[in-house]
């Protein structure tokens, strides 16, 4: 594609927006009220902290990903020029990462209710109010 490429942020959308890249996939939780709190905990500082080294390799080796440590964003070779470059310049400036309160189940919710309305030609007031009461649970679930 040669110069026939680039990569920006999602625009802001509305007064107060702000434009946004997301770097989803890197986010891993420990339920707090889980059975095996400590080993979760150990397993997270194990494949996040103690794994720098492959971390770079799983980063920059299988398709673009921006390292979600700052310090192997820096040091990666294959990151300091070109469009891999500019997408880590526009998420250090723009970016952020999943949010727990935003599941998978959430999001299902939500896409389903937009396809509902656009390909089925459903009612997007009903398909949102449906999204909603799976959204609340979701929320209920997480929060209490």
């Amino acid at each position: 594609l040669g110069d026939d490429l680039g990569v920006f942020p999602f625009p802001k959308v509305g007064d107060n927006g702000k434009q946004s890249v997301h770097n989803g996939g890197w986010s891993m939780f420990v339920n707090a009220k889980g059975k095996n709190v400590d080993a979760a905990k150990e397993y997270v500082k194990w494949l996040w902290i103690d794994q720098k080294e492959y971390q770079e390799d799983w980063a920059t080796s299988y398709g673009f990903h921006i390292p979600p440590r700052t310090s192997i964003a820096q040091s990666a070779t294959k990151l300091k020029s070109g469009l891999p470059a500019e997408g880590v310049k526009l998420f250090n400036e723009f970016g952020h990462f999943d949010n727990i309160g935003w599941t998978q189940a959430m999001i299902t919710a939500l896409t389903d209710a937009f396809a509902n309305s656009v390909r089925k030609n459903g009612d997007p007031n009903a398909a949102l109010a449906g999204a909603e009461k799976k959204v609340n649970a979701e929320l209920k679930k997480l929060f209490g």
